[in-house]
């Protein structure tokens, strides 16, 4: 469905430029993304909270005839066995190419093609479907700021799933609990100081992520 004006409401009071911020808030945390969600030796996600072990998310572009088209998708699986198709809802927003100076971003800056955010498709809406949303807004907001530094993630309570995202190394994820965060901020490190530190005990690379992950029993 089209919509020329992105701050115009389209789902609840939520406006269509809301609904894209959403949804790339919460891919940060969606194991669709190659490198973001930890993935243990026996297959299984590690997800930071449990509200988000049922979502999963994609992109996709056509660049066949004018105008270009970019879009992005977040869904809800009916179980967390993440069955194809099987989805509670489904909501998608889109971009098409411009030669116009109203867009929203360049693709390939600063030559490259400019896109402005004119579409969306809802699949299944349910009538909470914008609660949803705006709770799983604030979710991923919590979980920004409170990883945002290292201080703020050994004040969260949080622990931490390390990860080395060197090309082809497949070492199993680490795991450390909030005491071994406090330990590192107490000393003065920065994250980017600890993520430098770390190195990788099989690829032998620095070049690791820290993710949130509740404190392992």
């Amino acid at each position: 469905m089209r919509c020329e004006n992105p701050d115009e409401s389209i789902l609840g009071k939520l406006s269509l430029r809301e609904v894209k911020d959403i949804i790339e808030m919460v891919t940060k945390y969606s194991p669709s993304k190659t490198g973001n969600i930890p993935v243990t030796s026996n297959g299984y996600y590690c997800y930071p909270d449990p509200r988000l072990e049922d979502l999963g998310h994609r992109s996709s572009s056509d660049d066949e005839g004018w105008p270009r088209e970019r879009d992005i998708a977040l869904y809800r699986y009916k179980d967390a066995r993440r069955e194809y198709g099987e989805y509670v809802w489904q909501v998608k927003v889109g971009w098409e190419s411009t030669n116009g100076e109203d867009f929203d971003y360049i693709e390939n800056p600063p030559v490259g093609e400019k896109f402005k955010l004119n579409n969306y498709w809802i699949q299944r809406e349910i009538d909470t479907l914008a609660e949803e949303l705006t709770a799983l807004r604030d979710l991923c907001s919590g979980l920004d700021h409170s990883t945002s530094t290292l201080e703020e993630w050994a004040a969260s309570g949080l622990g931490a799933a390390i990860v080395c995202c060197e090309a082809w190394c497949s070492r199993d994820i680490v795991y450390v609990q909030n005491d071994w965060l406090i330990e590192r901020a107490k000393l003065g490190l920065s994250l980017s100081d600890l993520m430098g530190r770390i190195r990788c005990t099989k690829c032998g690379k620095r070049n690791a992520k820290l993710r949130p992950y509740p404190n392992r029993a």
